[in-house]
């Protein structure tokens, strides 16, 4: 779901959200103020996140392995976005940014959290694979 909303509810969200960008750089947290304070309305969406992804999985994909990318530098760069955020409570992922590339963002990182959940079901199918073929080949070696 994306659309455009004002600035200043905008900051009011993100200022909610983020505690009022408690924990942020201050070099951060006044980029994103001006960044509110210059247009009249921003374009905002979000995406709720895949069943089957738990929290850690989200943020791994969102943060593109940086553990340490805390505001999500690397998406915010890769889709041309003002701010992003992941709210654990309601489990979405939310962009704020130009309108049009907050819409494409979109269906960009649905495609990014939907082919990193189908990698790990890959991954633990073959874990799976692997010990049931260790314990059948256990199985032949104590008869």
């Amino acid at each position: 779901m994306t659309n455009e909303v004002y600035s200043a509810d905008a900051k009011d969200q993100i200022m909610h959200l983020t505690k009022n960008l408690l924990g942020f750089p201050k070099n951060e947290s006044l980029r994103i103020c001006e960044l509110l304070k210059m247009n009249e309305t921003i374009g905002y969406g979000y995406i709720n996140a895949p069943s089957g992804m738990g929290d850690a999985m989200i943020l791994n994909a969102i943060r593109y392995k940086d553990a340490k990318d805390n505001y999500f530098k690397h998406l915010l760069s890769w889709f041309e976005l003002d701010f992003a955020w992941y709210d654990k409570e309601s489990r979405q992922v939310m962009l704020w940014g130009d309108h049009d590339k907050v819409k494409d963002s979109i269906v960009e990182l649905k495609e990014l959290l939907e082919n990193t959940l189908l990698a790990e079901l890959d991954k633990e199918r073959e874990r799976r694979l692997e010990r049931a073929d260790n314990k059948e080949f256990d199985e032949f070696k104590h008869t």
